[in-house]
């Protein structure tokens, strides 16, 4: 990076003013528009949520975070037994090989 700064451009010419000011314009109009469309996505999302979705019951729902959690738990433990496994062989090949 050198030292020398450079000053932002200046307008000089007024038919040029013109020209900049309609940029400006036409980008505080696409935000103004982009922020209706988000909007709208949100509310027609949570539109959807609360009159089309079919929701599980309570218990059903309960009975199923239950599965999750014991299928997590069961495999998380076998990751682990994997992991212990292989780090013994590992080492037991390279006690073997260098030592």
């Amino acid at each position: 990076m050198s030292g020398v700064r450079v000053s932002p451009p200046v307008r000089r010419f007024r038919k040029h003013a013109s020209l900049y000011e309609a940029c400006a314009e036409q980008r505080r109009s696409m935000q103004e528009n982009t922020r209706a469309v988000m909007l709208t996505y949100v509310k027609e999302s949570f539109e959807e949520l609360k009159n089309n979705v079919t929701w599980l019951s309570r218990e059903k729902a309960s009975n199923l975070m239950v599965v999750v959690a014991v299928f997590s738990i069961l495999f998380a433990l076998a990751t682990w037994g994997v992991d212990s496994l292989f780090s013994k062989l590992i080492t037991l090949y390279f006690d073997n090989v260098i030592g």
